[in-house]
C-alpha cells in the first residue's frame, strides 16, 4: 500500500507512528514439533467447562436438540475464529498483542484487552485448582469426610447420603447434605457476605501456593518445557474420563441418566436463551478473543498447516465435551436412582456439580475413595493445562511488547515469577471465608461473554474489512500452500460480526446483576467492583483507537491510512532446516552378540508387564482378590492375611497365604514342571498383547515417539514412588522396616559374595553391555556433553534405587509389625517382592485398593520404558546393519512390527502353566550376568587397548570439546578388564544349575536349552574374531593390521543447524537424558 501524500509518506518512512512495530523481533522459542502445538492447544480449549458445563446446557437447553444450535455457533463462529487466531500468530510470529499490532495497529487495542482478561483468568481460575487440590487429599480418608455427618464441621441439620428414601419425606426444609456442609463449612468456611472477608482459610491457600508452584514450573523454560507437560496434561486426563465413563455405565440408574442426558426436546429451540447458551459455550470452550490462540499459533512453524488443525482441534473440543456429558449423566442417573428422586433436582453445572453434585454420587458407589481421586485428578489435570497454558500466552504476550528487554538472560522467568507472585497474593482474597463471593464476581464480570464478544467483533472488523479478508487469504496460501475454503472469508466479513452483535445485544438486553445462590444481593461497591473488573478489559480496544488516531499527525485520512497499515515484515520468512540424523554403526562382533542378548532380553521381561497388568485389573474388585480366601481357586490350607498373631503357631506346615495361592493358582496356574506346560492362560496371553501393542505405539515413529513417551513413563514412576513412601512411612512399623534396610553391618564386607552382588547390581541395573546405551547415543548431537550426562544419569539411576529401598521397606516393615514376625521373612526380591510380599502388605492397609493401584502403575510404567527403550535399540540395530533397506518407506515400522509379533509369540510360552519355568530359564542364562560380563571384558579390550585409549581420548576432546578425567583412560584400560574378569571367574566358580524355589529340578533338556540361550550370545564376539580373521587375506600379522584398522569417516562431520533455538530434530539432550532415565532408574531391571 503506497503513500498518498508527503506528508503521510514522511510519517512513514520516518516511522514516527508509535504503533509501527519494532524494527526486529528477537528471537523467541519454537514448538519442538507439531504434536506440542496441538497437546498445547488441546489443554488451553479442553477444559472445566467441557465436563462441568457443557453437560448442564446439554439437558437443560433439550438434550439432543441442543446440538442443534451448538454445531450452528460451532461452524459459524467458533472453528472461523480459531483459525483467524492461531493462523495469524502463526502468520506473524507474535503473540496477543503485537501480532494485531502488525496487522493493523489501529486494533492493538484487541490484544492488550485480551491480555487484561487473560491476566484475570488466570489469577482466578487458579482457585478451582486449590479447591480440587484440597479434595484430592480429602479422598485418602478410610471414610470420605463428605459421606458422613460425624465430623466437627456437621450441624445439627446435616444429612448424610445413605439414608433411606423412605425417611426423607418428612425431614425439615432446613436440612443440608453433609457434602454441601463439607463444602461450604470446611473447604470454604463460607462466611455470609462480601462484606465479611474474615480470614484466610490456609489449607486452600497451601493449595492454592501448590498450583502456582505446579504452574511456575511448567512453564519456567517457555514452550521448551510446556511444550512437553502438555504431554501427560492434555492426555492423562481422557484415561481418567474414560475410567469414571465405564464405572458409571455399570451402575444402576446410569441408562436414565444418560437418556435424560440427550432426550431431544425441539420446543426448546424456540427459546432465543437456548441460542445463546449455545453460542456462549463456543466462546468459552474454544477460548477465543484472549490472545491465548495467537500466542500458541505464533510458535508454529510458518508454513504449518493450522487450517487443518484448526478443524481437528475444534471438533475434538466438542467430541470431548460430548464425551464427557456421558461419564457425568451416567454417574448422575445413578445418584437420582440412589436417592430415588428426580435427575433435575441433582443435575448442577460449575463448582456445584465438580464440588457437590459429583463427590456426593461417588460417595454412594463401591470403592469410593478411588473414584473420587480419579475424578479430581482429572480436574486438576484439565484445569492445570488451561491456566499454565494461559499464564504461557500472558508472559508470552509481554515478553513480545518488549523483547530486546525480555528476551535477554532471566528476565523472561522473573517475569513469570512476578506474574504468579502477584496473581496469589490476589488469589488469597479469593481463599478468605468471603473469597467465594470474590471468585463469583471475576467469573461473572471480569471473566464474562460480554468482552470476549466485543472482541469478536473487533477482530472480524479489523481482518474482513481494516485489513481485507481476499489480502489476507493470499497470505495464508504463502504460509500453508493453497487458499482455504471460501466460506472463511465469508464468516469473517459477514456471518461472525452478525452473530457477535446479536449475541452482545442479547446479553445486554437480558443481563442481570449477580446473586449469589439467586438470593445474596452484592452491597454497591461489589457490583462496582464487578463493572470495573469488567470495563477494563472492554474499553481498552475503543480507547486504544481514539488514542491511535490523537497521537498520529496528519488529516483523519492520513492518520487512518497510517494506523491502518500493515507492518512490513508482516510475513516470517523463516528457513527452517531439519538436519537428517545420522547414525554411527557399531563394531560386528560385540555388537551382534549383545544384539543376541537384547533380543532375549525383549522377549522375556514384557511378561514381567503381562503379570502387573493382570494384577492392576484385580484391584478394581471391593475386595482385593489376593486378600482373603474366599476365591474359587483358593485350597483348603490357605490363610488370609488378617488371621491374628496367636492363631499362627499351632497350624500345618502345608498351609499358603492367600496372596501366594492367587500368584501360584490364579496368576501362574502353575504346573508342577516344566515338562508340563499345560494351555495358554488366555488372560495373561491378553495382558502379553496388550503390552505388545503399547510398546509398539511408543516407538513406532522411532525416537521421534519414543522420545515423547518418555516424558510421562520414566518420569511418573516417581510421583508414584513417592507418594507410596509417604504413605508407607506413616504406617506403624515403617520405622523398623527402614532401620532393618540400612543398619551398617561391617562384618558382611568380608564376603566375597557381596562384592559380587554389589557389581552384578550395577551391570543390570545400568543396562551396559547390551549395545543399547550405544543405541541412544548415536541419535544425539555430535558434540553432545555425553560425559556429564553420564555421571548424571548414573547418579540418579543410584538415587532412585536408594529411594525405592525406602518406599519399600517401610511397608515391610508395617507388614512385619502386623504380622508379628521378624521383617527377614517377609523382604523379598524379584518377582516374590513385586507380586507376592508387596501386594500381602498392601492389602493389611487402609485403602488396599489404591495403593495397590498406584504400586502396580508404577511397575507398569518401570518395565515399560525399559522394554521399549530396549526394543528400539533392537530395531535400531538392525536397522544400522542395513539401512539403504531399512530406512526407505514404512520399512522400519515393518521390522518393528514382526519383531513385536515374533516377540509376543515366543512369550506365549510364558504364559502357559508351566510359563514361568520357561520364564526362569531365559532370567537365569539368557539374560544373566555371564554374557554381559563377558562384553565388560571385550570393550574394554577393543576401545583400551585395541583402538587405543589414548586415541579415543583425541576423539572425544574434538566431541565434547575437552578431555575427560584421565581416570577413565585408566578404567578403560585396566581396572574394567580386571574387575570384569574377577567377577567372570567368580561367576563360574560359584555357578550351580537353576532350582525353581530351591527345590525343583530341571530336566536335562531344560538346562540344555538354558545354556544354549546363554552361549548364542557370549559365543558370538569370539566367533565373529576368528571369522574375520579367516576371511581376511594376508599374513597373520597382515590380517590383525586390517580387522583392527578403524573406519575412515569414524568420526561423524555433522552440520547440525539450529533454528530460533531449536529444530525439528527427533531426539535432543534432553530426550536423550529421558530415554537413558528410563532405561536405567528402575530398582531392578532384571528379575
Amino acid at each position: 500500500m503506497e503513500p498518498e501524500s508527503p506528508p503521510e509518506n514522511e510519517m512513514m518512512k520516518g516511522n514516527n507512528n508509535p504503533n509501527s512495530p519494532p524494527p526486529k523481533c528477537h528471537k523467541r522459542g519454537q514448538w519442538a514439533n507439531k504434536r506440542e502445538f496441538l497437546l498445547a492447544v488441546v489443554g488451553e480449549v479442553i477444559g472445566l467447562g467441557n465436563v462441568w458445563r457443557f453437560p448442564y446446557l446439554c439437558f437443560k437447553n433439550g438434550g439432543g436438540a441442543f446440538l442443534v444450535p451448538y454445531f450452528f455457533f460451532l461452524f459459524a463462529f467458533g472453528i472461523p475464529t480459531f483459525f483467524l487466531e492461531v493462523s495469524l500468530g502463526q502468520l506473524t510470529g507474535q503473540s496477543g498483542i503485537t501480532c494485531w499490532r502488525n496487522i493493523c495497529p489501529l486494533f492493538e487495542g484487541i490484544g492488550i484487552g485480551g491480555l487484561v482478561l487473560m491476566l484475570y483468568t488466570v489469577m482466578y481460575y487458579i482457585v478451582i485448582l486449590a479447591w480440587a487440590f484440597l479434595y484430592l487429599f480429602s479422598t485418602f480418608h478410610d471414610v470420605l469426610p463428605w459421606a458422613s455427618c460425624n465430623n466437627t464441621w456437621n450441624t445439627e441439620y446435616c444429612v448424610d447420603n445413605h439414608m433411606d428414601h423412605s425417611s426423607k419425606v418428612n425431614i425439615s426444609q432446613n436440612t443440608t447434605s453433609s457434602v454441601g456442609e463439607f463444602w461450604q463449612r470446611r473447604v470454604l468456611g463460607l462466611s455470609t457476605g462480601i462484606e465479611e472477608m474474615g480470614g484466610v482459610r490456609w489449607d486452600l491457600a497451601g493449595c492454592l501456593l501448590l498450583s502456582w508452584i505446579i504452574c511456575y514450573f511448567c512453564i519456567w523454560k517457555g514452550v521448551k518445557s510446556a511444550g512437553k507437560v502438555v504431554y501427560f496434561t492434555a492426555t492423562f486426563p481422557y484415561v481418567m474420563m474414560t475410567a469414571l465413563l465405564i464405572r458409571g455405565v455399570t451402575l444402576p440408574g446410569a441408562s436414565d441418566g444418560i437418556r435424560f442426558y440427550l432426550s431431544p426436546d425441539p420446543s426448546r429451540l424456540a427459546d432465543p436463551q437456548v441460542w445463546m447458551d449455545a453460542g456462549s459455550q463456543i466462546l468459552f470452550s474454544y477460548a477465543v478473543c484472549t490472545g491465548c490462540a495467537a500466542s500458541l499459533g505464533s510458535y508454529n512453524k510458518f508454513n504449518n498447516n493450522c487450517y487443518k488443525d484448526a478443524f481437528a482441534l475444534c471438533l475434538l473440543n466438542s467430541a470431548t465435551s460430548l464425551f464427557a456429558g456421558f461419564a457425568i449423566f451416567s454417574v448422575l442417573g445413578f445418584m437420582s436412582y440412589e436417592l430415588g428422586v428426580d435427575i433435575k433436582t441433582v443435575a448442577e453445572s460449575g463448582p456445584g456439580l465438580a464440588f457437590i453434585a459429583y463427590p456426593r454420587a461417588v460417595a454412594m458407589m463401591p470403592l469410593p475413595q478411588l473414584w473420587a481421586a480419579f475424578f479430581f485428578i482429572m480436574i486438576i489435570l484439565l484445569g492445570l493445562d488451561s491456566e499454565f497454558v494461559y499464564l504461557e500466552a500472558l508472559v508470552t504476550s509481554v515478553s513480545d511488547l518488549y523483547p530486546s528487554f525480555f528476551y535477554v538472560g532471566h528476565r523472561r522467568k522473573l517475569l513469570l515469577l512476578l506474574s504468579c507472585a502477584v496473581s496469589f497474593l490476589v488469589g488469597l482474597f479469593m481463599v478468605t471465608e468471603g473469597g467465594l463471593y470474590v471468585f463469583q464476581l471475576f467469573d461473572y464480570y471480569a471473566c464474562s461473554g460480554i468482552p470476549s464478544i466485543s472482541f469478536a467483533i473487533l477482530e472480524s472488523v479489523c481482518v474482513g474489512w481494516a485489513y481485507g479478508a481476499e489480502n489476507y487469504y493470499n497470505n495464508l496460501k504463502d504460509m500453508i500452500g493453497y487458499r482455504p475454503s471460501p466460506y472463511m472469508k465469508f464468516c469473517w466479513k459477514y456471518i461472525i460480526p452478525c452473530v457477535s452483535t446479536g449475541m452482545l445485544l442479547f446479553t445486554l438486553v437480558k443481563f442481570t446483576p449477580l446473586r449469589y445462590n439467586n438470593t445474596y444481593e452484592y452491597p454497591w461497591w461489589g457490583y462496582a467492583l464487578g463493572l470495573f473488573l469488567a470495563l477494563t478489559s472492554v474499553l481498552v480496544a475503543p480507547l486504544w483507537i481514539l488514542y491511535s488516531l490523537a497521537v498520529t499527525p496528519g488529516t483523519l485520512r492520513q492518520r487512518l491510512k497510517v494506523v491502518t497499515t500493515p507492518a512490513n515484515d508482516l510475513l516470517r520468512a523463516k528457513l527452517e532446516k531439519n538436519v537428517d540424523s545420522d547414525t554411527d554403526l557399531s563394531s560386528n562382533g560385540i555388537g551382534i552378540g549383545s544384539l543376541v542378548l537384547m533380543l532375549y532380553t525383549v522377549m522375556y521381561y514384557i511378561v514381567i508387564l503381562a503379570w502387573a497388568f493382570l494384577y492392576l485389573f484385580s484391584t478394581f474388585h471391593d475386595v482385593l482378590p489376593w486378600a482373603s480366601c474366599n476365591n474359587t481357586w483358593n485350597t483348603e490350607y490357605c490363610v488370609d492375611n488378617h488371621m491374628d498373631h496367636s492363631s499362627k503357631v499351632n497350624i500345618s506346615q502345608n498351609i499358603t497365604s492367600s496372596v501366594e495361592e492367587f500368584w501360584q493358582r490364579r496368576v501362574l496356574g502353575l504346573s508342577t514342571g516344566i515338562e508340563e506346560m499345560g494351555g495358554v492362560r488366555w488372560d495373561l496371553a491378553g495382558c502379553l498383547l496388550l503390552s505388545w501393542i503399547i510398546c509398539y505405539f511408543c516407538i513406532w515413529k522411532g525416537v521421534k515417539s519414543a522420545g515423547k513417551v518418555v516424558y510421562f513413563t520414566a518420569t511418573f514412576p516417581y510421583v508414584m514412588m513417592t507418594a507410596l513412601l509417604i504413605r508407607g512411612v506413616t504406617l506403624p512399623g515403617a520405622a523398623d522396616g527402614i532401620r532393618f534396610y540400612l543398619s551398617p553391618d561391617p562384618s558382611r564386607l568380608a564376603d566375597l559374595q557381596v562384592w559380587m552382588d554389589a557389581g552384578s547390581q550395577i551391570l543390570f541395573s545400568y543396562a551396559v553391555c547390551t549395545g543399547c546405551a550405544a543405541s541412544l547415543g548415536s541419535y544425539n548431537k555430535f558434540n553432545n556433553n555425553c560425559y556429564k550426562d553420564a555421571f548424571a544419569l548414573c547418579l540418579l539411576n543410584s538415587a532412585t534405587s536408594l529411594f525405592a529401598g525406602f518406599a519399600i521397606f517401610s511397608v515391610l516393615g508395617f507388614m512385619s509389625y502386623e504380622l508379628g514376625v521378624d521383617i527377614k521373612t517377609v523382604a523379598e526380591s524379584g518377582p516374590g517382592l513385586a507380586f507376592i510380599a508387596y501386594p500381602r502388605a498392601v492389602a493389611m492397609m487402609p485403602l488396599p485398593q489404591l495403593w495397590a493401584a498406584f504400586f502396580f502403575i508404577m511397575i507398569i510404567l518401570l518395565g515399560l520404558d525399559s522394554e521399549f527403550v530396549y526394543l528400539e535399540a533392537l530395531v535400531t540395530s538392525v536397522s544400522d546393519l542395513y539401512p539403504s533397506f531399512f530406512y526407505v518407506g514404512h520399512r522400519r515400522k515393518l521390522l518393528l512390527l514382526l519383531s513385536c509379533a515374533v516377540s509376543f509369540l515366543v512369550g506365549l510360552f510364558m504364559v502357559t502353566e508351566g510359563g514361568l519355568y520357561v520364564f526362569q530359564l531365559f532370567d537365569y542364562y539368557a539374560c544373566s550376568g555371564i554374557p554381559s560380563i563377558s562384553f565388560a571384558i571385550l570393550e574394554s579390550v577393543c576401545v583400551g587397548w585395541a583402538y587405543g585409549a589414548e586415541n579415543y581420548y583425541n576423539n572425544l576432546k574434538d566431541m565434547i570439546g575437552y578431555r575427560p578425567s584421565p581416570y577413565m583412560k585408566f578404567c578403560w584400560k585396566y581396572i574394567i578388564p580386571c574387575v570384569s574378569t574377577g567377577m567372570l571367574l567368580f561367576t563360574l566358580v560359584k555357578f550351580t544349575p537353576l532350582r525353581y524355589n530351591n527345590t525343583y529340578e530341571y530336566p536335562w533338556w531344560g538346562y540344555a536349552l538354558g545354556l544354549f540361550l546363554a552361549l548364542t550370545s557370549v559365543l558370538v564376539a569370539p566367533l565373529w574374531i576368528l571369522y574375520s580373521l579367516a576371511v581376511t587375506p594376508g599374513t597373520l600379522r597382515q590380517r590383525l593390521k586390517v580387522v583392527t584398522t578403524p573406519a575412515n569417516d569414524l568420526l561423524r562431520a555433522k552440520l547440525e543447524k539450529n533454528v530460533d533455538s531449536d529444530t525439528d530434530l527427533s531426539s535432543n539432550g534432553h530426550e536423550l537424558s529421558a530415554l537413558n532415565t528410563a532405561d536405567k532408574s528402575s530398582p531392578s531391571n532384571h528379575v
